[in-house]
């Protein structure tokens, strides 16, 4: 273990100092504690401040007693005394714009001098009367020691320090003095410890010491926020409470987690597998090791948990009427179901599932998975009617007529046609007729040579759909770079990785036929400037062609729905039903939910959008008030503000996959899922107490100076504020930015 004792005076960063030395070594790897002594709260006043390195966990936090080194701050602080427990041979690293010589006076130790006030004063770090001096030391530590200079530059952008603070402690790290041990006899001074134990505060105590009612010293006090948001429920799309379900997972409560997920979700098993999940994105673990494999967790707490069907409180009257059955549709009907009503889905496709049965390989979403998911609204009430098309205004208008409110989910089911010149029906297909009749059983032989024009979802689904059926070359042609599809990363990944071709910056132009070949003409693309949807705009270079041969060409450049059935009071704008965000229409008892309002063009969307437009339905029948979704993206618990060098590393655990040689034979599952909690040990449960359950003892109760600290369950605490006397410490010193503060009124205080 390595053992820093920094010396100080209130108001330089002596604290801020030690923590920064801690994260330095952090980085690299290393175990480490950072802490001040608080007995001195005022500017000017001398502090201490200490930091433990070790290969392992440190579980012991006290005062240092015996330092490896010493930081002075201040060299007003040096005397005798300040050796006090230095080991021999250790560094005296002094603010001083002195010579390491010109402190001799300690034979038997190193000195390193650094003027780091005037380098403070420089880049203007603190006032003129208190420069702050934290970096400026840490850049001077980090060349004393043998480090290289990107890792204090890691250290002050991962606390979000101003960038001068890099430059200050770049001039330091090449600045500082260092001199070699002072010779002469070594000058030990002892640590002076109690010689006899300190008496009970009262006499004849022989338990733990009492408490001191503190209370009405403290101008500010703590409190266990309740409103913190970790980042990855925020960007959940469906608005899954991603950190509850996973600290259920922590106690292998498959069930729990499941029963969690299913209050906002009917899907879990089919998102957990088709979504792009980008709470993953947005993940503080990211900035430890690798980001939490959510997915993966809910897959499994999906896969694995039992939840009975629901059984609502109140069973209402009023009637609801869904038109599709897709993932807007079925959270719609789920969330209805919750409030007691039976809503009535009507689907025009032989089996219920949308564009997640229709558009989506087995591959990815096998059919018992999405079959259990769909038998699981059906039993909790929900009644689907296949094979019954809503698609003439006489149809709508009987819903209208029958049911108390309607919803339109219909999704966008018709591919976008390209108009190519040249091209015939004969070898030329839309990606979601390709993939529906590979999915319900048809015959399809792709043949040699398969083209496939566009870059999302479809366009991957359609090219790897047709390795499978046998085609030996699959090429996609898009006109933008890699950067700009829309597809799913993974998807892509695997795509080429099961051999399928992209070709990028060529555009379709027109069909060829020349001895008895069908041939594609596609132009060069350059990009432009950035569009209203951020990707740059594609365009095409003068006299820059190319041909490719084909047997089959699947065209997957965009889809669109035929809403020639609705009412003409119903606002449409660019070929999409207009609502607000809750899927209120211009029309009463109507509404609209999923990709045919918005275009957000995936599953997870689609959920949350229909639990919105189930409540918007409630609000119409009922009158009771819509939710507030809106979340206060201050509240988000950033990596910033956590303490996450009480973290340990651990690897994330990836979903294993079938061989590629064997799976573009077939249509299993491609990704197998992962059979282990250990995933869900590796969640840091960002702004939300959890009693530090998952990694050791409570940081609070531990270093509360007071004892007003309790657990009152394995994951929950509270504080005796007679006892606190509002140091704050306990929110220093949580990990998971879980406590906040609050001022005490000044009439309380008098009280």
């Amino acid at each position: 273990m390595i053992k820093f004792r920094i010396h100080g005076r209130g108001g330089q960063g002596g604290v801020t100092l030690a923590k920064i030395l801690g994260f330095m070594y952090w980085i690299e790897g290393k175990w480490v504690q950072a802490f001040g002594d608080y007995s001195a709260e005022r500017t000017g006043a001398p502090i201490l401040a200490f930091t433990l390195v070790d290969d392992v966990e440190i579980t012991n936090r006290s005062k240092i007693y015996y330092p490896d080194h010493l930081i002075i701050l201040d060299p007003t602080l040096i005397s005798d005394n300040i050796l006090s427990g230095l080991q021999p041979g250790g560094y005296l690293i002094i603010d001083s714009p002195y010579p390491p010589e010109h402190f001799n006076r300690f034979p038997g130790y190193r000195v390193a001098t650094i003027n780091a006030k005037k380098t403070a004063l420089k880049y203007k770090l603190g006032t003129k009367t208190t420069p702050i001096t934290n970096t400026t030391i840490a850049g001077a530590m980090a060349k004393v020691f043998g480090k290289d200079f990107s890792i204090v530059e890691k250290t002050i952008k991962a606390i979000n320090f101003p960038e001068q603070n890099i430059s200050a402690a770049r001039d330091a790290f090449s600045e500082v003095k260092i001199g070699d041990i002072v010779p002469g006899k070594l000058k030990v001074i002892d640590v002076v410890m109690p010689s006899e134990p300190i008496p009970p505060l009262i006499t004849g105590n022989i338990g733990t010491e009492p408490l001191l009612n503190t209370g009405d010293w403290k101008s500010e006090e703590p409190f266990y926020s309740e409103d913190h948001i970790p980042p990855c429920n925020f960007n959940c799309p469906a608005g899954n409470n991603i950190r509850g379900f996973i600290e259920e997972m922590t106690k292998g409560n498959y069930d729990g987690a499941l029963e969690i997920l299913r209050e906002t979700t009917p899907l879990p098993g089919s998102t957990a597998r088709v979504c792009p999940h980008p709470c993953e994105d947005f993940c503080n673990r990211k900035d430890i090791d690798e980001k939490i494999n959510i997915h993966a967790l809910e897959r499994l707490a999906a896969d694995k948990g039992k939840v009975k069907p629901l059984k609502p409180r109140i069973e209402r009257k009023e009637k609801v009427a869904i038109i599709g059955s897709g993932p807007a549709g079925l959270s719609a009907a789920y969330q209805l179901r919750r409030f007691g009503y039976r809503p009535t889905i009507y689907e025009s496709q032989p089996e219920p599932g949308g564009m997640m049965r229709t558009g989506i390989p087995a591959y990815r979403l096998p059919d018992d998975v999405l079959n259990a998911e769909i038998q699981y609204i059906i039993d909790s009430g929900v009644e689907i009617k296949c094979n019954a098309p809503i698609d003439s205004k006489s149809s709508f208008e009987r819903l209208l007529s029958e049911y108390d409110a309607v919803i339109i989910a219909v999704g966008l089911s018709f591919g976008s046609d390209l108009k190519l010149k040249g091209a015939t029906t004969d070898n030329v297909i839309q990606g979601v007729d390709f993939l529906w009749k590979v999915n319900f059983g048809e015959k399809v032989s792709p043949g040699l040579h398969v083209i496939v024009i566009g870059g999302g979802n479809t366009a991957i689904d359609a090219s790897r759909t047709a390795l499978r059926l046998g085609a030996p070359e699959v090429t996609i042609v898009y006109r933008r770079s890699r950067e700009e599809m829309p597809a799913i990363r993974e998807e892509i990944e695997a795509a080429l990785k099961e051999g399928v071709k992209l070709r990028f910056l060529y555009s379709p132009v027109h069909v060829l036929h020349r001895e008895g070949k069908s041939i594609l003409q596609v132009q060069k693309m350059k990009l432009g400037e950035p569009g209203e949807d951020g990707r740059r705009k594609p365009i095409p270079v003068p006299d820059e062609y190319d041909e490719i041969e084909y047997t089959t060409l699947i065209l997957a450049t965009g889809q669109y729905a035929d809403l020639s059935f609705l009412a003409k009071d119903i606002a449409i704008e660019n070929g999409f039903i207009k609502t607000d965000a809750f899927g209120i229409t211009s029309h009463d008892k109507v509404f609209a939910v999923g990709d045919v309002v918005s275009n957000d063009g995936t599953v997870t969307h689609a959920v949350g959008f229909g639990r919105r437009v189930a409540d918007a339905v409630h609000h119409y029948i009922s009158g009771a008030p819509l939710p507030d979704y809106a979340q206060d993206k201050s509240k988000i618990t950033t990596a910033q503000q956590m303490n996450l060098y009480y973290f340990a590393p651990s690897k994330r655990n990836e979903i294993p996959e079938a061989p590629v040689e064997k799976r573009t034979k077939n249509f299993e599952e491609v990704n197998l899922g992962i059979d282990t909690i250990e995933e869900a040990l590796r969640c840091l449960s960002c702004g939300v107490c959890n009693a530090c359950a998952t990694d050791g003892i409570s940081k609070c109760v531990l270093f509360c100076p007071e004892r007003t600290i309790h657990k009152i369950t394995s994951t929950k605490l509270e504080i005796n504020y007679e006892g606190c006397k509002g140091c704050l410490i306990c929110m220093e010193v949580c990990p998971r930015n879980a406590i906040d503060k609050r001022t005490i009124k000044k009439e309380a205080m008098a009280q």
